[in-house]
């Protein structure tokens, strides 16, 4: 369908029917394609794996620091007990350990599929899309902005088109979808929720994700200097019974009031 424009008193009057064909229909097909790529995102995403031997190793570690931040309320036996099980046997890291050499995270053929089929999902429909906008609705003047604009906004508003003595406050179909791609980030967050993908863009999706992802050149941390550092903590920390004179204290507390 061709659009219509009506020159009148140096302004111009839009078909209506643009609104109907062209403005409109960029629009819901913008919210819908927004929508569909958060659900898709969902479904492509996995499932974090859970490394149970680090998951072993972080636990003992909390245990350790536990023992030294509250020991003072443990008996001094449970506590000289408890003292010597980590250092002695918790904390042993067999030699066969310490030498071998863990993967790296990046080398895993799963994650790495996982992370290329995000990609596509946040790349394709935006390339898509500026195609479909781009062959079906060129040169369409589309709308006109209730303010006035300076010059400077000539190139974000009248994309696809040119025309020097056009007013700034009018809006093509290409603007149109490139205003979208911003305006509807508020629009995506009431209908999905705050934490939806679809409030952005492909590179912020893509950075969004490999931030979530460990680094593929990290090594993981090695045990057998976590336990020695431990070790040497357990082995220089002090213990003082803090409730052995609980009774009196409160007794003079009590007489004091």
């Amino acid at each position: 369908m061709l659009s219509t424009l009506f020159v009148v008193d140096d302004s111009l009057v839009i078909d209506p029917a643009i609104r109907d064909w062209v403005l409109i229909p960029i629009f819901v097909v913008m919210v819908l394609q927004g929508v569909l790529r958060d659900y898709i995102s969902a479904l492509l995403k996995d499932e974090p794996k859970v490394d149970i031997e680090q998951l072993k190793i972080n636990q003992l570690l909390r245990r350790c620091q536990r023992l030294r931040a509250n020991g003072q309320f443990l008996p001094v036996d449970a506590f000289k007990s408890r003292k010597k099980y980590f250092i002695e046997k918790a904390l042993k890291v067999e030699e066969k350990k310490e030498q071998e050499l863990p993967p790296l995270p990046g080398q895993d053929p799963a994650q790495m599929t996982t992370m290329a089929k995000q990609m596509m999902n946040n790349m394709v429909p935006y390339m898509l899309l500026a195609g479909w906008v781009s062959y079906f609705f060129s040169g369409f003047v589309i709308a006109k902005l209730p303010f006035r604009l300076t010059d400077r906004f000539k190139a974000m508003t009248q994309r696809g088109i040119a025309l020097n003595n056009l007013n700034v406050s009018y809006v093509t179909s290409m603007s149109w979808y490139a205003i979208n791609l911003v305006a509807l980030r508020g629009l995506y967050s009431l209908i999905l929720g705050s934490s939806n993908t679809a409030a952005l863009d492909g590179p912020e999706a893509l950075t969004m994700q490999m931030a979530g992802q460990q680094n593929p050149m990290q090594q993981p941390p090695d045990a057998a200097k976590l336990y020695k550092q431990e070790k040497e903590e357990l082995e220089i920390s002090p213990h003082e019974f803090a409730i052995r004179r609980a009774d009196e204290s409160l007794s003079e507390i009590l007489q004091a009031l």
